[in-house]
């Protein structure tokens, strides 16, 4: 049976100029805007691109809010569905729901809508989709430091130093699996196993090309919520400091010896409030 064709991706990037609401006489600025094309047609005009989750969508499987709200928040758009990734050796396919925003329906309709919803199907060239992400970016770079000053970037909290560190090429090979190794430039952990961003993207320990042994340093199931305030502490949070701060210097020293290019690898422990500070370590990925 012969394959459709692949569809084609574009990650389409613009600059527009903006006040503050209601202020027309306020300091003029540029926002950075970006919309996804597939075949030409925008699939989301009314809704912003969230370039964390569509670079992150270069290398994995899952799914993915890469159409969300300005305010970042996906839900407060009425988008409770993801775009599903999945990647094949030939190609990578996207599952968009129909309907990507569900916010003008009724609670009536949107019971119907959830019985009788349908997906749009595309599938692209894997080369040609991490080419079409990586060119958006550097336009949208490029507009950091051009002549329309100043810019912002979208959607909220997405700001400019954060889109200078998005490079979707995080792994030597699509998904991650257990042999391949890190190519990312720069690696945080903050505070827990669990809070891992790699090139400007969030990625969970177990998302990683790292053994089980490695995964577990981000399960604290031995330890019981614990009284904090009014309410409890959960996770990492209920465990001893000490221990945090073994399995976080545990996982930078595995990082660091998987990373395949001399990368700088930072530790942020807890913060300690009383002092105002935050305790850093810093380890160098061993390029090989």
């Amino acid at each position: 049976m012969t394959k459709k064709p692949y569809d084609q991706f574009e990650l389409k990037v613009s600059l527009t100029e903006c006040h503050e609401q209601g202020d027309e006489f306020s300091l003029r600025a540029y926002l950075i805007n970006q919309s996804v094309l597939i075949n030409g047609e925008n699939i989301a005009p009314e809704n912003s691109i969230d370039l964390r989750q569509l670079a992150k969508s270069c290398q994995l499987s899952g799914e993915f809010y890469v159409v969300t709200c300005g305010c970042g928040e996906p839900g407060c758009a009425g988008i409770w569905d993801g775009i599903q990734v999945s990647h094949f050796p030939d190609r990578i396919c996207w599952e968009v729901p129909e309907l990507i925003s569900v916010g003008n329906l009724n609670e009536e309709e949107y019971a119907r809508h959830r019985i009788n919803r349908t997906f749009r199907q595309y599938a692209f060239n894997p080369a040609s989709y991490l080419a079409a992400v990586q060119a958006g970016l550097r336009e949208a770079k490029h507009m950091l430091f051009g002549d329309f000053q100043p810019v912002e970037c979208s959607p909220y909290g997405l700001d400019p130093d954060d889109l200078l560190d998005l490079d979707p090429v995080v792994f030597t090979q699509r998904g991650a699996s257990l042999e391949c190794g890190i190519v990312g430039r720069k690696i945080s952990i903050d505070q827990t196993p669990g809070h891992i961003t790699i090139n400007g993207i969030y990625y969970a320990l177990s998302e990683l090309p790292v053994p089980a042994s490695i995964k577990q340093l981000d399960d604290w199931s031995a330890w019981e919520p614990k009284p904090c305030g009014e309410g409890f502490a959960y996770n990492y949070a209920a465990a001893p400091a000490w221990e945090v701060r073994r399995r976080m210097k545990l996982l930078g020293d595995y990082l660091a010896g998987i990373t395949l290019r001399k990368s700088e690898i930072v530790i942020t422990l807890r913060n300690d409030w009383e002092n105002k500070r935050r305790h850093q370590v810093i380890f160098e990925g061993r390029a090989r």
